[in-house]
């Protein structure tokens, strides 16, 4: 399973009395939130998904690097790569 290639951004318009933030990656349209109820909740939504192409590559390339440079430690892994590696399973469908 592949995601939409990034970068995602985040856009926002008034339509329909209401304000759209959609997230848009490689020319399509990802998804889309809608304020109702909880104003500016649903912003920060928008925000957040648009930036989880580049939290998933920034997690994977930490992980690459960590072991890069600490491959010769006899030590467990730190609990935030455990965090990170079960992140990236879950948005690669693994979990």
């Amino acid at each position: 399973m592949k995601h939409t290639p990034g970068p995602w951004k985040a856009s926002s318009e008034y339509l329909r009395g209401r304000n759209r933030h959609s997230i848009i990656g490689n020319g399509l349209m990802i998804c889309d939130t809608w304020d109702m109820e909880k104003q500016g909740e649903e912003l920060a939504n928008a925000h957040l998904i648009a930036a989880a192409p580049d939290l998933l590559e920034a997690c994977k390339e930490f992980i690459n690097e960590w072991h890069s440079n600490n491959a010769n430690f006899a030590r467990e892994e730190p609990k935030s790569l455990k965090m990170m590696r079960q992140a990236i399973s879950k948005a690669e469908g693994r979990e």
